[in-house]
């Protein structure tokens, strides 16, 4: 199983994967770090 720790979501194989979605809390997140 692939998923992220930070979601409740897994999937089997590695296509599937790559087509969740970003979330919005977490590590794996599309929002970009702030600049510190």
């Amino acid at each position: 199983l692939r998923g992220w720790k930070c979601c409740d979501v897994h999937v089997k194989e590695f296509d599937e994967f790559m087509e969740i979605p970003p979330c919005t809390k977490g590590w794996h997140s599309s929002s970009p770090d702030p600049a510190v």
